[in-house]
């Protein structure tokens, strides 16, 4: 195990442990089985928002989500965003973000949050991540997002609560486009689908027929089936920077698949 020092915190990195191959099928309830988070923004429970989606790609809590929801409000602090991590039977952390990096252009940005540590043993706890992949899915592939939209948070004079609406959302690739959409929203390789994606899917997995995340969910219209997602191929080359890993400074996340810490299929 590597050890990463970042801000003065400790964060840790580790061969992926038990990644997931999306059962595309299982409709249950997932919340705390998989590797996908809502993340919130405030900076106390009393002015709590929800804000996205976002998954786990490492077993330490490297994620990604996409980055116009990290930057819709300008001169946001890092230190305002929290990323819940579910443990099943309902129980959940809040964990701190404390470091985002964006990509120059496609809608994509990479989050560190602060490990969460045993209570009792103070070891760094492991969370599930999901299986990427470099495949392109072909037109009219079958294509599947589970995200957290719609969520709420409400208060009351005594206390915060917080109402997570998970929600799988299916349809298949209706266009690729290899160099982008347009100049300004959505310049890198992205897709058109017919799923429809909600407020607060943004930043979610995007799926493939064989449950590997090929894509992260950038624009759709409530109550239509057209929406956009982007590719995954930009995040390859992004550094994470800050860190070091195996004796390589700020290593990009290729480099993180070589070492074994990312699980591509």
């Amino acid at each position: 195990m590597s050890l990463i020092h970042q801000a003065a915190q400790e964060w840790f990195i580790a061969k992926s442990i038990d990644p997931i191959f999306m059962n595309l099928n299982d409709q249950v309830d997932i919340k705390g089985k998989i590797g996908i988070c809502p993340i919130f923004t405030g900076a106390s429970s009393r002015n709590l928002k929800f804000l996205a989606t976002a998954f786990y790609i490492s077993s330490y809590g490297l994620f990604v989500t996409a980055k116009h929801v990290i930057l819709s409000e300008p001169n946001r602090s890092y230190d305002s965003l929290f990323i819940m991590h579910f443990f099943g039977d309902n129980k959940y952390v809040m964990r701190p973000i404390m470091k985002v990096i964006v990509h120059n252009t496609a809608d994509i940005a990479i989050g560190i949050p602060y490990q969460h540590k045993h209570n009792v043993t103070n070891d760094p706890i492991p969370n599930k991540v999901l299986v990427l992949t470099k495949r392109i899915p072909a037109i009219n592939e079958v294509v599947s997002t589970f995200a957290y939209p719609d969520s709420e948070v409400s208060k009351d004079s005594t206390s915060t609560k917080i109402l997570c609406k998970q929600a799988w959302h299916h349809g298949s690739v209706s266009e690729h486009f290899k160099t982008g959409r347009d100049k300004v929203m959505l310049p890198s390789e992205c897709f058109r689908t017919t799923m429809e994606i909600r407020g607060g899917a943004s930043g979610g997995p995007v799926f493939d027929v064989n449950g590997r995340v090929f894509g992260i969910n950038s624009t759709g219209w409530d109550g239509t089936q057209d929406s956009y997602v982007t590719s995954l191929s930009p995040v390859w080359d992004m550094k994470v920077s800050g860190v070091t890993v195996n004796g390589t400074e700020s290593p990009t996340v290729q480099e993180l698949v070589r070492a074994g810490y990312v699980t591509v299929h």
